[in-house]
């Protein structure tokens, strides 16, 4: 029984410099909390200030509009979730701890943040389809996760199981973040849905069957060249039975065919014997007349 202990995760933000980045990192905390609490479009400018406890001028002294805000709102979340990433998907973090449980605690996290957050992934979701530079911000995300889920997959031996293994990569990951943005975004809306615990589970079991990958990491879905070489030995094993198979084949035709070579001799024996027996019997005949 595994007694590795499953690793803590922690939401990533970046240090502190200088006051300046202070009241900036308080006006995007103070949005993003008023982003939770109403819509992007109804939020004012003069709340944020308030709420952040600094002014309309320094405000503005950092951001052209509020548009300027929510832009720069969503490019810290996308900075610190790759941030958490590379700290979460670290290989020594998981060492004893099979890929889909892995995947499974990450997928835990990650629904606590974004329940977290869910205004923010609403707003985020809303109007990534409409926003090229969004839309970017999300596709070098899912990039840089799938990178570093490949580096985690390879200090195992593992590769997934796909013609297109970067490609394969990608799309897992995809599915991962997808389903748990849309998951936190049906719950702002009251939709029901699977306990975090089953929508956990059952996200990361997709994910590694989609990549190949049992839930214990098994010998059998490791990379090409294992699998290469389970079936050359399968291969092998066959062609010894099919040999053995061959020899005992040879061998019953052999002594089939001696068999019947000893059958043909006897009828050619007894042949031979009858004939000479007429030939005593005629023999006697002509002498006693």
């Amino acid at each position: 029984m595994r007694t590795t202990t499953v690793p803590e995760l922690e939401w990533v933000r970046p240090p502190l410099q200088a006051r300046s980045r202070e009241t900036l990192e308080r006006l995007l905390d103070a949005a993003e909390e008023i982003f939770d609490e109403k819509r992007v479009e109804e939020a004012t400018v003069a709340e944020v200030a308030r709420r952040a406890g600094s002014s309309i001028g320094s405000f503005y002294a950092r951001f052209h509009d509020k548009e300027g805000l929510v832009r720069s709102v969503f490019e810290r979340f996308a900075e610190q979730a790759v941030m958490t990433a590379e700290v979460a998907l670290v290989p020594a973090r998981w060492e004893g701890v099979p890929i889909e449980e892995a995947l499974e605690t990450m997928a835990r996290f990650v629904i606590v943040v974004l329940d977290k957050k869910r205004g923010l992934v609403s707003a985020l979701v809303g109007r990534a389809p409409v926003d090229s530079a969004l839309t970017r911000l999300g596709e070098r995300l899912v990039e840089r996760v799938a990178a570093l889920l490949a580096a985690l997959l390879a200090a195992r031996g593992l590769r997934p199981r796909h013609p297109s293994p970067r490609l394969a990569l990608e799309v897992a990951v995809w599915l991962f973040l997808s389903g748990l943005e849309l998951r936190a975004v049906s719950r702002l809306h009251g939709a029901p849905g699977l306990s975090d615990a089953d929508a956990a589970r059952e996200l990361a079991r997709v994910c590694a069957r989609y990549l190949g990958i049992d839930a214990a990491d098994g010998p059998a879905r490791r990379g090409n060249g294992a699998a290469k070489a389970a079936t050359a030995t399968k291969a092998v094993g066959k062609a010894a039975t099919a040999t053995k198979a061959v020899g005992k084949t040879a061998k019953a035709a052999t002594a089939a065919t001696a068999t019947k070579a000893v059958g043909k001799t006897a009828t050619a024996a007894k042949a031979t014997n009858a004939v000479k027996a007429t030939r005593r019997g005629n023999g006697s005949g002509n002498g006693t007349s």
